[in-house]
C-alpha cells in the first residue's frame, strides 16, 4: 500500500506510514479494473495478469482461418501454433496462429499431405535405377550429386550348404543387400538425385564366432535426363521425415 503524502511502500499490515506517520487508510482507492478484459487488478501499475496488458490487447490477434479474436494472456491463452514440420509441409508462414478448432483442422491437413508425399517418396526409391556403369550412354548425365553409401552386418550359426538357394546365409545375404540398395537410394534422394551410376557392392567375413558377414555398397549419386526429381519442397520434406 502506497502512502499518498510521501509515496512510500508500505506492507498492509500498517495503518500508518512508516515514514511519514500518515493515516494509511486514508489513501486507501477503489478496486481497479482492468480496461480491457474487466478483471480485478492486484497490482494496478502492472499489466494484467489475465490479458497480459493494454499493449498486447491492442494488437488484435486473430485466428488465420475463423478469424475469431484470441486471448493471448499469461492465464489464459488461446493462441495455438502448428509444429515446423506442418508448417513446412503447408506451406504457412510461423507467424500465423489459429484457435482451438482450426488448430485441428489444420493438423489433418498436414497428415494427409505428408501421406500423400510418403507414397510419393515410395515410389521414387522403388523406379530409382541403380546401374553399374560409371558413365551410361542414355539417357545422358544432367548432374553429378555425390557419392553414396551403405553397410549392413549379417549373421549364420553355421555355414553348411552356401550353394543352396534356400539356405539360411542366402536369405539373410539378400536381406541385407536389399538393405544396402534401399539406403543408397534414400539418400540419393536426400541429395536431388533420380539415380545411381558406378554402383559397387563388396563382401567381407568379420572374425567370430558367429560367422558375420559385412555387405559394403556405393555408387554416385546423378541426375539423369528424362527422369523426374523431386521439388525443393518435397526434397525438404523428405529429408526432414526419412529416418535413413
Amino acid at each position: 500500500m502506497q502512502c499518498k503524502n510521501c509515496g512510500k511502500d508500505n506492507s498492509s499490515k500498517h495503518k500508518h506510514c512508516i515514514k511519514c506517520g500518515k493515516k494509511l487508510e486514508d489513501t486507501v482507492q477503489a478496486e481497479e479494473y482492468c480496461l480491457d478484459c474487466k478483471s480485478p487488478l492486484l497490482y494496478p501499475d502492472k499489466p494484467c495478469p489475465y490479458c497480459n496488458g493494454n499493449e498486447i490487447q491492442n494488437k488484435e490477434t486473430c485466428c488465420n482461418d475463423c478469424k475469431s479474436n484470441l486471448r493471448t494472456g499469461i492465464l489464459f491463452n488461446d493462441v495455438r501454433k502448428l509444429d515446423d514440420l506442418e508448417r513446412i509441409i503447408l506451406e504457412i508462414d510461423s507467424s500465423k496462429v489459429f484457435c482451438e478448432k482450426c488448430i485441428k483442422s489444420q493438423k489433418v491437413k498436414a497428415t494427409e499431405k505428408l501421406d500423400t508425399l510418403k507414397l510419393k517418396f515410395n515410389k521414387f526409391i522403388t523406379q530409382m535405377p541403380v546401374i553399374t556403369l560409371q558413365k551410361p550412354i542414355k539417357p545422358s548425365i544432367v548432374k553429378y550429386c555425390g557419392v553414396v553409401t551403405s553397410q549392413s552386418a549379417v549373421s549364420v550359426d553355421e555355414l553348411n550348404d552356401l550353394s543352396g538357394k534356400s539356405s539360411e546365409f542366402n536369405l539373410k545375404l539378400n536381406l541385407g543387400e536389399k538393405f544396402c540398395i534401399n539406403s543408397i537410394k534414400k539418400e540419393a534422394l536426400k541429395q536431388g538425385a533420380n539415380a545411381i551410376i558406378g554402383c559397387d557392392i563388396e563382401y567381407a567375413e568379420l572374425s567370430n564366432p558367429m560367422h558375420t558377414f559385412m555387405i559394403a555398397m556405393m555408387g554416385t549419386a546423378v541426375i539423369l535426363k528424362g527422369f523426374e526429381v523431386l521439388s525443393e519442397y518435397e526434397r525438404n520434406i523428405f529429408v526432414r521425415t526419412s529416418t535413413g
